[in-house]
């Protein structure tokens, strides 16, 4: 029987949405798989990026049945009403819930973490445009600022991208917990180690249970806000038959290290199916000779752990390095949800699966879809649940759905390139892109003109049609 360490747990919920029958679900401190449901098909071992589940005999039937059943669950201690109920607490749910409050509504926010971005999941990159359009960014936000960009191939060719200004390497609980006290301060309510437990509605959601050192709380609102990632309740509960597959996201494998060898204000990606199978590896400096250093692999691309890769990127990549913290997690990187939730609860971020398909970054996308949601509740409050979600999906569309729409159809060709055909493309790329200074990229616009340009690349064309 599968069962999960909770010892090795880090919570990132990517097994959850992977599951086909719904065994796996949320537990205070860990996931937890049903013994009565599951069926022992695996696909959970294979996405945990810590292999903290394995088929074991030895597991407590009993903890599944905790987690879903309670008496005192039927019988809350209180109710509380408000205009918006927010589930999750990372940058678009902060986000949401600032840009909210500031609207004049009434905000709760919950949040299961007992600090603001601890731990941290990811390489805490974003560019300048991606920040700078939602907050004015804090001087202790920023980490390091990006200064360009290194990016080499399977062969090793090498493409240096010099982008004065491009962007920023956050420090992200520093972020999150400043939105955290914006919000609070515009009026917002906001609870921390709390756990959401169940949305109860029908049709549309009426309310949820959310649990807090043992005891059950109800929250209720006309309008509720999914923020609460990948394997969150809310994006199940908007699309109950929508199943996630191993070729929807990427397994991450990450530590935060420190070396002499990490180039400051220059992050690196390494493409190549030997270093990451339908993924790559990348170098985040953070300043101070510290890095974010992982990568991110499909897991139906390969039986090898994404920590084993790792291991050899590290080798390879460092002669020396010192590993200060582990920071793994699971992103989703699929077409996102059409539209962007049911009825009265919109989804945002990671539990809209509205990250960039390529680069796998989410913190823009993020901060960005939870703004425009809560504005949009904000302006079309009383006009009704269809137009509201109608609305947040066109303003998402237009401010950058397009283009991420765009990304998860070239991420379907880029899958089926074969390392060689990288390389031939890193070529083109280093002509298009080195020597000179840049101050904007086009990406769709520099995919298109060397796919369809080059006489030679025809063959590769066919992975995008």
């Amino acid at each position: 029987m599968f069962s999960v360490n909770r010892q090795k747990c880090i919570k990132c919920w990517g097994c959850i949405p992977i599951c086909p029958v719904d065994a796996i679900a949320q537990g205070k401190n860990s996931a937890v798989i049903n013994p009565n449901t599951c069926t022992l098909c695996g696909l959970c071992e294979k996405v945990c990026p810590v292999g903290a589940i394995s088929n074991s005999d030895h597991f407590d039937e009993n903890r599944f049945a905790k987690i879903e059943s309670s008496s005192e669950r039927s019988h809350p201690d209180k109710v509380m009403q408000f205009d918006v109920v927010i589930i999750g607490g990372g940058p678009g749910g902060l986000s949401a819930a600032y840009f909210a409050a500031n609207a004049g509504l009434s905000v709760c926010l919950i949040e299961r973490r007992k600090k603001f971005g601890i731990p941290v999941a990811c390489a805490e990159g974003i560019s300048t445009e991606g920040l700078t359009k939602v907050f004015e960014p804090q001087k202790n936000w920023i980490s390091t600022t990006i200064e360009g960009a290194l990016i080499v191939s399977p062969a090793g060719i090498e493409i240096f991208v010099d982008h004065p200004a491009a962007g920023f390497v956050l420090d992200r609980p520093a972020m999150e917990s400043d939105i955290a006290e914006f919000a609070s301060s515009k009026g917002a309510e906001i609870f921390i180690n709390t756990r959401a437990v169940e949305i109860i509605g029908e049709e549309s959601a009426e309310k949820i249970l959310i649990e807090r050192d043992g005891n059950f709380f109800e929250l209720r609102g006309k309008y509720f806000i999914g923020a609460d990632g990948i394997g969150g309740i809310s994006n199940r509960w908007a699309f109950p038959n929508r199943k996630t597959s191993l070729t929807d996201i990427e397994t991450c494998a990450q530590v935060l290290l420190q070396s002499d060898e990490v180039v400051d204000k220059i992050p690196e990606f390494y493409w190549g199916h030997k270093i990451a199978p339908g993924g790559y590896a990348w170098v985040f400096p953070k300043g101070e000779n510290l890095a974010n250093v992982g990568l991110g692999i499909v897991p139906a691309m390969t039986k090898i752990s994404p920590q084993t890769f790792l291991k050899k990127f590290l080798s390879s990549r460092f002669s020396h390095y010192k590993i200060i913290e582990r920071r793994d997690g699971v992103v989703p990187t699929t077409m996102r949800y059409k539209p962007l939730g049911r009825e009265n609860l919109l989804l945002v971020g990671d539990a809209g699966k509205m990250t960039n398909s390529i680069s796998g970054s989410g913190i823009d996308v993020a901060l960005l879809s939870g703004k425009i949601a809560a504005e949009t509740i904000a302006e079309f409050f009383n006009s009704g649940y269809k137009k509201v979600i109608l609305e947040y999906d066109r303003r998402w569309h237009r401010a950058l759905g397009k283009q991420l729409d765009l990304y998860a159809r070239l991420r379907r060709g880029i899958l089926k390139l074969r390392d060689d055909e990288f390389d031939e493309i890193a070529v083109l790329l280093r002509k298009q892109l080195s020597k000179r200074k840049w101050t904007a990229l086009n990406i769709p616009k520099i995919v298109k003109d060397i796919v369809f340009s080059q006489p030679k690349l025809l063959k590769i064309a066919r992975h995008f049609l």
